[in-house]
């Protein structure tokens, strides 16, 4: 009942619906451990987008997480054609690369499909993965080694003469990325230019993620659930400046989970860590 309940949490001070959104210091107090000041609890069945602290650094501090991969194995099983490929190899595949926020989001066989269909990828140091302006067809996801990403600014004059640096060719290096790290996942779900120039900095394996193979068997529904999420992100104050591109990069990023009536999503005093936004029910 209502009294129990005021008992056992406090007073009901606010409610909120589908749409909105609440937890937000966990995601913006990135130097300090920030304690929450309320508890917060479901009053029927719900469903919730969680940001964790980590993807919303992801976006704002450019923080990747590495993942445990073994490129040899995954070389030796891409060297085969796709038909050739055992179902527990593709898996052993799809396992290694769960972390890629795209391959993770999805469903078991949607994930395994496309890890059939993935090709390996082996560059040498300064080689030209992507370019800025360019639209692209492909996702990558890296096994080894590491690429630059470059991004020019519009009036920036840039030079293409034999002898001039790779800053000149294509502007300067704004973020590293390494083994585990994936990029072009926006190449999958449209058609827009590519927004930065990726260069290899030493010699980089890689797995490659085709356009046509995407849209063979999930682009439809998963490019779904990704605009929906972006137009709920889109009512979260603390982000709504960033781009849509940003958007639909922390979409990928973030998963949604349903709560039973009367769970515990936060507590009063407990450390912050995640942000919510409620896509049914209420708290």
């Amino acid at each position: 009942g209502s009294k129990a309940f005021r008992a056992k949490y406090g007073k009901r001070v606010y409610s909120w619906v589908v749409g909105d959104s609440f937890g937000e210091p966990a995601a913006e107090l990135q130097e300090f451990e920030w304690k929450r000041e309320s508890t917060c609890v479901t009053v029927r069945d719900s469903q919730l987008l969680v940001i964790r602290k980590p993807h919303y650094n992801t976006l704002f501090r450019n923080f990747f997480n590495e993942i445990i991969i073994n490129p040899s194995v995954i070389k030796s099983v891409l060297k085969k054609a796709p038909d050739k490929r055992k179902h527990t190899e593709v898996m052993t595949i799809a396992n290694m690369l769960q972390k890629s926020p795209l391959i993770r989001n999805m469903q078991m066989n949607d994930r395994l499909h496309l890890c059939k269909h993935m090709r390996y990828l082996d560059l040498s140091k300064d080689e030209v993965v992507i370019r800025q302006g360019e639209v692209g067809s492909e996702m990558y996801v890296i096994l080894s080694g590491s690429v630059g990403i470059h991004v020019r600014e519009r009036r920036t004059h840039l030079t293409s003469h034999k002898n001039a640096t790779i800053e000149e060719r294509f502007g300067p290096e704004r973020r590293e990325l390494g083994a585990g790290d994936s990029f072009g996942e926006l190449a999958l779900l449209n058609s827009e230019p590519r927004s930065a120039s990726v260069l290899t900095k030493e010699r980089t394996a890689m797995v490659v993620i085709e356009k046509r193979d995407y849209d063979d068997m999930v682009k439809s529904e998963h490019k779904k659930k990704t605009e929906e999420k972006v137009q709920l992100l889109r009512g979260v104050h603390c982000i709504q400046h960033c781009s849509e591109a940003d958007l639909m990069k922390l979409s990928l990023r973030i998963r949604q989970r349903n709560y039973q009536r009367g769970e515990v999503l936060l507590r009063e005093g407990e450390a912050a860590t995640s942000l919510f936004i409620i896509v049914e029910g209420a708290v």
